[in-house]
């Protein structure tokens, strides 16, 4: 796991998910490296890695066993605004979120 300077990329969330399911989890070290077990072979499945501050990123159909899974973190862009009702006043318990058009809820 790096980051678009090239420096590895510690403390960022790797999920696993299955086409059966399963779902594992594990976060990368110091190094950037990580390592999720528990995957029954032979399958293939989507690895989906995050951190705050970067652009999510996705393999998709990944093989079990895999050794040489690189992610390439790039930093995000920042979004800001206001939200209101139609009274002009900031609205309880809305949530906003930024969605890549491209990519599943």
């Amino acid at each position: 796991m790096w980051t678009d300077g090239g420096d590895p990329l510690a403390g960022a969330d790797v999920e696993v998910r299955t086409r059966d399911g399963t779902v594992r989890r594990d976060s990368t070290g110091a190094d950037g490296r990580f390592e999720v077990g528990g995957i029954s072979a032979p399958t293939d499945a989507d690895l989906i890695v995050t951190l705050d501050g970067f652009v999510p990123e996705r393999l998709r159909d990944v093989a079990a066993g895999t050794l040489d899974a690189d992610f390439l973190l790039r930093r995000g862009l920042s979004i800001s605004g206001r939200l209101l009702d139609a009274d002009g006043k900031p609205p309880d318990g809305w949530l906003v979120r930024a969605l890549d058009p491209d990519e599943p809820d």
